[in-house]
C-alpha cells in the first residue's frame, strides 16, 4: 500500500515540478528540455522498477492462491468421496434391514396362516 503512494506522489511531484519548471525558469527552450528529459528518464526508471517488483509479488500471490485452491479442491474430493462412501454404506444398512423386516414379516404371515388353517382344521 505504501509503495502505491510513493508513485502517486512520486507521478504528482513530477507533473508539478514540471509545471513549476516551465513557469518560473530562466532556462532556455534547449535547456528546460534536457532538465524535463532527464526527470522522465529518472521517473520512468522508477517506475519500471517498481512495475517489475510488482508484477513478481503478482505472480507469487498468482501460485500461493493455485496452490491453496489446489489443497482445498483436494479436500473437498477427499470429503465428497468420504461422505458417499458414508451414504453408500447407510443405504445398504438401511436395505439389508429392510430385507430382514421383510424376511420376518413372511415368517409372521406365514406362522399365522398354519394357526389359522389349523383353527379352521379344528372348527
Amino acid at each position: 500500500m505504501r509503495n502505491d503512494n510513493s508513485i502517486t506522489v512520486l507521478l504528482a511531484g513530477v507533473g508539478v515540478g514540471a509545471v513549476a519548471a516551465m513557469l518560473l525558469t530562466r532556462w532556455s527552450g534547449a535547456e528546460l528540455r534536457r532538465s524535463l528529459r532527464q526527470q522522465a528518464e529518472s521517473s520512468s526508471f522508477y517506475l519500471k522498477l517498481h512495475a517489475e517488483d510488482l508484477a513478481k509479488r503478482a505472480e507469487a500471490a498468482s501460485v500461493a492462491g493455485h496452490q491453496s485452491v489446489g489443497s482445498h479442491l483436494v479436500d473437498a474430493k477427499s470429503a465428497v468421496r468420504a461422505t458417499g462412501s458414508k451414504a453408500v454404506d447407510a443405504i445398504n444398512s438401511a436395505a439389508d434391514a429392510a430385507a430382514r423386516m421383510a424376511d420376518n414379516l413372511l415368517d409372521q404371515s406365514g406362522d399365522l396362516a398354519r394357526r389359522a388353517g389349523k383353527m379352521v382344521e379344528q372348527a
